[in-house]
């Protein structure tokens, strides 16, 4: 529970295929709901191009709620490079996928920024990561490509990475990304022992149970920038 509202979980199955086991401490975990409720020490991540414009979906969000534009545009990073800022007690991770807004990425450039992202957190410690299905919203990318990406990347780690959803689109959302719904309650599987976050992938010897995420009464987070 966050905000006294409940989030609901994806089904793990219809995103992820079969259950999965990592040697490691890597946990992939979907809910549904608002991305920004997530807790303020964990690190946020989302695509980007290089032009820094943030002008459509969650990437919008992203703009107002961060700042820190020109802070980005001095990191020169270029596709497939990641640009960071960090606020308070978090990270926030600018996956650069394009050159220009009006251009739609590869999936290259996705695995390229992934592992740009990958090395920062190992670096600076990072554990826990929430994102939207990036590539997945304006970019039409396909999520089934982009979350085995995730997979192979992170698959050798210990951060549990949890992917936001929104379980009711409006057309504002689906437009522009400014507008929040209200989550509505679903049905999903926990695939690691030990996390009481939603539905999780790996990490951890496959057990299975009902989970619950937490989190404030307002969704975003389903839909990426491009």
């Amino acid at each position: 529970m966050r905000g006294g509202q409940r989030l609901t979980m994806q089904s793990a199955e219809e995103d992820c295929g079969p259950v999965k086991d990592w040697p490691g401490g890597f946990q992939l975990l979907y809910l549904s709901g608002d991305l920004f409720s997530c807790p303020s020490d964990e690190s946020l991540a989302h695509c980007i191009s290089q032009d820094c414009r943030m002008g459509a979906g969650i990437a919008v969000i992203f703009r107002k709620t961060f700042g820190g534009v020109e802070d980005l545009q001095k990191q020169g990073k270029k596709p497939g490079e990641c640009a960071v800022l960090q606020r308070d007690q978090r990270f926030v991770y600018y996956l650069i996928t394009k050159e220009k807004a009006s251009q739609k990425p590869t999936y290259d450039s996705v695995r390229q920024s992934l592992e740009a992202m990958r090395g920062h957190c190992l670096e600076h410690g990072v554990q826990h990561l929430s994102m939207p299905r990036i590539g997945c919203g304006l970019d039409r990318l396909q999520w089934s490509k982009v979350s085995q990406m995730i997979e192979d990347v992170f698959c050798e780690t210990d951060i549990r990475i949890t992917v936001y959803t929104l379980p009711l689109q409006t057309g504002a959302q689906l437009g522009s990304g400014g507008g929040r719904g209200v989550p509505e309650q679903g049905q999903g599987r926990r695939r690691s022992r030990g996390s009481k976050h939603g539905v999780v992938v790996g990490g951890g010897g496959g057990g299975r149970g009902r989970g619950r995420g937490r989190g404030k009464g307002t969704a975003m987070g389903g839909q990426d920038q491009h």
